[in-house]
């Protein structure tokens, strides 16, 4: 029943009811970013004598889409850089560049302040939420070396998670660590990981340098 006091008009909740702190979002995205990217690898067939392993400058592209405010699917075109190294006994450098397509799965935290009261949202510039991100990518590596030029086609594995920044319905912001692997296809080969604590036996190259690439990425995208 409706109550009316000094010109204002009062009405009781309905039992039941309640309004979402935030409406689902499903939508298609674009975007793009740059990263300093960790190029590290070995020669094959060299006992991991040679290896490279420096950081150089690369770029990304992305899309997607939100199926809910939870989870979400993205494909990225990702270019790691140029980097050089030295292998065998050659006496020039070899060069190795390669770029990436990526399809990987996204999953969302609640915005920040949703989960952590103590965060108060004056200290942040936007509702910003945390995700993981896994999925698989198929890498080209490029590599010329003095005794001729090569290409191969890996699959490898993607991991990753950072923070989101949504400035308003449509822009948003990324900070991200992203790592795509070595090979999981081709001859196998043994590489020591966790800094020699175990040796794994994965895949591998048959000529160009089989290598990793670590990702410390910022990017912006668009929703429509």
């Amino acid at each position: 029943m409706a109550v009316v006091a000094a010109g204002t008009l009062v009405t009781p909740a309905v039992a039941g009811s309640t309004l979402p702190s935030r409406a689902p979002v499903y939508d298609w995205y674009v975007g793009g970013g740059l990263f300093m990217d960790h190029h590290t690898g070995f020669v094959p067939n060299t006992n991991n004598v040679y290896n490279v392993e420096k950081y150089e400058p690369g770029g990304k592209v992305f899309f997607g889409y939100q199926f809910d405010r939870d989870w979400a699917a993205e494909f990225s075109v990702d270019y790691f850089g140029e980097t050089s190294f030295y292998e065998k006994n050659f006496p020039t450098q070899s060069k190795e560049r390669s770029f990436a397509v990526t399809g990987s799965v996204l999953w969302f935290t609640p915005p920040i302040t949703e989960w952590m009261p103590w965060a108060d949202k004056k200290w942040w510039p936007a509702p910003m939420r945390l995700f993981a991100r896994g999925g698989l990518a198929y890498k080209n590596i490029h590599q010329e070396a003095y005794d001729g030029t090569f290409d191969e086609g890996t699959v490898a594995f993607v991991v990753g998670g950072g923070a989101e920044f949504n400035f308003d319905p449509n822009w948003f912001m990324r900070i991200e660590y992203e790592f795509v692997s070595t090979a999981l296809n081709g001859p196998s080969e043994p590489f020591t990981a966790l800094n020699g604590l175990f040796t794994a036996h994965l895949g591998g190259t048959a000529r160009v340098v089989n290598v990793m690439n670590t990702e410390l990425a910022v990017s912006a995208g668009y929703r429509f």
